[in-house]
């Protein structure tokens, strides 16, 4: 039976890989990870770490005690779990959560089993290994997705892995050795008070199709309020109370309370205080050919959000009182809208001087 020091894993930004234990008897071979060392291939060399790395010495030691370590326990097989089909696991999990979870994350999981099952049409839990999520990573590039794209894909299946190994129906972690796409922060997209206007008047036109103009209209509510699409799929009109609108967000669970105004009463007079009853998705879809329509950039749903956050920075209120209004957790989320408005960032450089 042999131990032998190894680099295997995912590489990060040095390009250093994790330093690995693999355990064999001929037939079977079982790997443990000494954890926080990672090196590179050109500071490793026959199991060792080369004397080019500052703490040569002190890892080598490491190693060779865990090594000791690993010769000495009981070389016995794993135990065998049974064959599970990772679909079917995937979605007796969606099932189990479905009362617990928004309508849309559900479809979005779901969405997520079956593009899966586009690249393959079934598959075992067992094997879901390094050589599957890089497959898979080069197929969801084949269609077209993004990184961020990526990021939410696999995160998803990072989940589901998880899930499994908590439940025992597999006994390693493949992402352990398999480099999770990263996210990247994409541009803020927003509309200006003119595009707003302009956005406005389409959808009071008779040239608006009904449909179109319900779906716009609920978005200039988002617009002037900050409310999430979540919140608008789950509005209520009780929540209109005392010349004040409050909505306790869906996404943070955070009150937020507005004033009632006659511009948000009109709007909400337009859609006869109906929620928004259409998917994330098709609103999307729909916003595109509105904005088209409009004379405007397009615009996702999320772009409402982002207008009302640079409107409220350019009128000059206080940073702590848009975090409050957004419904943010954290005052950095708050911050980009203070950098999109630079009169913002003029005034405060004022009083400097």
């Amino acid at each position: 039976m042999k131990v032998t020091a190894i680099l295997k894993g995912s590489k990060d930004a040095h390009n250093r890989q994790p330093v690995c234990l693999r355990k064999a008897d001929g037939k079977t071979r079982k790997f443990r990870i000494i954890k926080g060392m990672r090196v590179s291939k050109d500071q490793f060399e026959k199991g060792k770490i080369k004397s080019s790395h500052p703490h040569y010495k002190t890892w080598n030691e490491i190693i060779k005690a865990e090594i000791d370590k690993f010769q000495n326990e009981e070389f016995t097989p794993e135990e065998k779990v049974p064959e599970t089909s990772f679909y079917h696991f995937c979605n007796d999990f969606i099932s189990r959560i479905e009362r617990k979870r928004s309508k849309d994350t559900v479809r979005q999981y779901s969405g997520e089993v079956r593009k899966m099952k586009g690249f393959k049409e079934s598959v075992r839990l067992s094997q879901i290994d390094r050589d599957w999520l890089q497959d898979y990573s080069d197929y969801c590039y084949s269609l077209g997705n993004k990184d961020n794209t990526l990021w939410k894909t696999f995160k998803f299946v990072r989940m589901m892995i998880l899930q499994a190994l908590k439940e025992k129906k597999i006994s390693e972690d493949p992402f352990l050795f398999f480099e999770t796409p990263k996210y990247k922060q994409p541009e803020t997209k927003y509309l200006t008070r003119d595009e707003i206007d302009l956005l406005d008047s389409y959808v009071q036109s008779k040239e608006c199709p009904a449909q179109l103009a319900f779906i716009g209209n609920w978005f200039l509510i988002s617009c002037w309020t900050a409310l999430r699409y979540s919140d608008c799929r789950n509005f209520d009109k009780k929540k209109i109370k005392s010349g004040r609108i409050i909505v306790y967000t869906k996404k943070t669970g955070t009150p937020v309370s507005l004033p009632f105004h006659a511009r948000l009463k009109n709007l909400f007079e337009r859609v006869d205080y109906k929620p928004l009853h259409f998917t994330n998705e098709y609103c999307n879809r729909m916003l595109k050919v509105i904005c088209e329509a409009a004379g405007i950039d397009p615009h996702s749903y999320h772009a409402s959000r982002h207008a009302f956050g640079v409107m409220a920075a350019s009128a000059g209120i206080r940073r702590e009182t848009i975090q409050v209004l957004m419904g943010h957790n954290d005052i950095k989320s708050t911050a980009i809208y203070a950098r999109l408005v630079p009169a913002v960032v003029d005034a405060e450089l004022a009083k400097m001087s």
